[in-house]
């Protein structure tokens, strides 16, 4: 998911604004590939993986199935690798979040 002004990378941003443009964006202005990413719902983590010919979630509203709150797509975030956002959360916690995800999860890892 890159700007479409600049080409910055718009991964694991807490604002839907481009940081060098200043753009607008939401993830249903992009296509990904079915069941490539999984979107995580900020408020209790529960994970959704993107199921539509775009590689959105479907519905795009419903309730959570953890914590049972409505959910809309533009709520949710990417679930990402964790040592992939190393800077964000500091060498050592994703280090640790690595090797807990692989220990648990290594298929969804990959």
């Amino acid at each position: 998911m890159r700007c479409r002004k600049c080409e910055y990378r718009l991964w694991s941003l807490t604002d839907s604004v481009c940081p060098e443009r200043g753009t607008p964006f939401r993830p249903s202005d992009f296509e990904f590939v079915i069941n490539s990413v999984q979107f995580c719902y900020p408020y209790c983590n529960q994970d959704y993986d993107g199921t539509s010919d775009k590689g959105h979630l479907v519905p795009s509203a419903f309730d959570c199935v953890a914590c049972g709150q409505p959910l809309h797509m533009e709520q949710t975030e990417v679930d990402q690798n964790p040592w992939l956002v190393c800077k964000r959360r500091g060498v050592f916690k994703a280090w640790f979040a690595m090797v807990g995800r692989a220990m648990v999860s290594s298929a969804q890892l990959m």
